[in-house]
């Protein structure tokens, strides 16, 4: 994946900015007031007239701070759609892309006195891996791990679409890996891992229930499947842990973690 540095520049500055460490869309965007209205006016519109009613949390203490849509450059298409909501939060993914690039961000807003947007989160601390990309790619001549890794690691940084494409397109292999864990065969796991472009399978006695199918991550920011016999066992999305669970099919999720 090349990465654009003028585009993840502009993504770190609104990230730093928004207190952290992303048009066309669908629904009643027209609608004052609205989640849908919030997450157009924050990133797909030059301004945002009374920005700070509709700002709470970690967000209203940067009221001055530029949107997204106040600080992206011409050529951006910005697109969302809702991941969940109740009467009193919501969330929405959101991604915004140029011609070589493309990020996504999820957004999380509150309903107390009206719909406010409360944080804005990312897959953090991609930069290291962008330049591990970058510094694999100049050896004319990778062996097995070096090809392996620098898989992994593209994989980590494609957008949403990219990463829900993978697991659609390796269904199969998906759930061969599945059996082999769970029926402890270690050599054929180790082998559906690697050419699955993973770095692993683990799971986690706070989520009880969640085989997690790791591609990777940087420090507590990693990406990656779930697998959930039990769908009422997927853990939350929230603003300070999952950041994104997105359903891919029948008991598997992609996730995303902060």
């Amino acid at each position: 994946m090349t990465c654009n540095r003028s585009f993840t520049a502009m993504a770190a500055i609104l990230i730093a900015c928004a207190g952290l460490l992303p048009a066309s869309c669908a629904g009643p965007a027209n609608t004052i007031g609205s989640p849908e209205w919030l997450v157009n006016m924050y990133f797909a519109q030059k301004d945002f007239p009374e920005k700070d009613r509709y700002l709470t949390g970690e967000m209203a203490d940067y009221p001055d701070r530029p949107t997204f849509g106040a600080s992206m450059h011409d050529g951006v298409r910005v697109t969302y759609h809702e991941l969940y909501r109740d009467d009193t939060s919501a969330v929405f993914t959101v991604n915004a892309s140029d011609t070589s690039d493309g990020l996504d961000f999820y957004c999380f807003l509150q309903n107390s006195k009206g719909w406010q947007i409360e944080a804005i989160r990312t897959l953090a601390l991609t930069g290291f891996v962008h330049m591990m990309i970058d510094s694999l790619k100049t050896y004319p001549n990778l062996d097995d791990s070096l090809t392996m890794l620098l898989n992994q690691l593209e994989l980590l940084v494609s957008r949403d679409s990219t990463l829900s494409a993978h697991f659609t397109d390796n269904r199969s292999a998906f759930r061969e890996l599945l059996n082999a864990y769970q029926n402890k065969d270690e050599k054929q796991v180790e082998a559906d891992v690697r050419n699955l472009s993973l770095t692993g399978l683990y799971e986690d006695p706070d989520n009880p229930g969640c085989i997690f199918f790791l591609i990777g991550g940087v420090v507590d920011n990693e990406a990656g499947y779930i697998y959930a016999e039990n769908d009422d066992s997927v853990p939350k999305m929230s603003s300070h842990r999952f950041i994104l669970i997105q359903k891919l099919a029948s008991h598997w999720y992609l996730y995303k973690t902060t």
